[in-house]
């Protein structure tokens, strides 16, 4: 397939990005959230959404999050992005691990700190070391990464740069893939980068127990 030339991969710029020491929206207190939670239970796909999340440890602690209970200034807006959020944590037809290669290598590019922050500990969970933790921030071109975490992240570069997977990612990855992880692939990282871009303008502010970039 004949494709025109992109931008070539950058590498991870020096200075970082100015990013919000406060919230332009304000989160929804627990008051708040309770009372708003309550009234929205009344409609029908809420109350499927929501049972649905809390069947999974992963989503069930999405409620006690910043971005919850500010999403919640929107409640349609909320369904769809907590459905999706379902779908990508617990419906996933890659690993954990893999998957928290592809968003953390994301929200290190977006510099996401809320993203990067909250999946920390995922990733820990899901056997990712300390070193490969720090490697992700160099990319796919670190040289402790076997072929196959390679292909993810530069997958994630790629996307990224330039919304577009080259010929020669995309052989690699059917080779290792099929069709319907593969989708679930882009999806993902498509999904973080959204939430990113949410997290990052509206100045989303990470929970008092979670590291950020200088504390992990």
């Amino acid at each position: 397939m004949e494709q025109k030339k992109g931008k070539k991969l950058r590498k991870k710029e020096a200075i970082k990005p100015a990013r919000l020491m406060k919230p332009r929206i304000t989160p929804l207190n627990k008051k708040e959230a309770r009372r708003i939670n309550k009234k929205l239970l009344d409609r029908s796909e809420w109350k499927r959404m929501f049972k649905l999340l809390e069947n999974n440890p992963v989503n069930k602690a999405l409620f006690a999050l910043n971005v919850y209970s500010t999403l919640m200034r929107n409640q349609d807006i909320t369904m769809r992005v907590m459905m999706m959020f379902r779908q990508l944590s617990s419906k996933m037809t890659i690993s954990e691990r893999e998957r928290e290669l592809l968003v953390l290598r994301t929200a290190w590019l977006c510099y996401s700190e809320y993203e990067w922050g909250n999946h920390l500990l995922l990733g820990k969970q899901a056997g990712l070391t300390d070193q490969e933790i720090n490697n992700i921030k160099i990319g796919f071109t670190a040289e402790e990464w076997n072929s196959s975490d390679a292909l993810l992240l530069k997958i994630v570069d790629e996307l990224y740069f330039d919304n577009f997977i080259t010929d020669d990612t995309w052989m690699a990855l059917n080779e290792k893939y099929d069709f319907e992880q593969i989708m679930d692939i882009i999806f993902l990282v498509g999904q973080y980068n959204l939430l990113a871009m949410f997290l990052n303008s509206t100045g989303v502010q990470l929970e008092y127990n979670k590291k950020g970039f200088e504390e992990e």
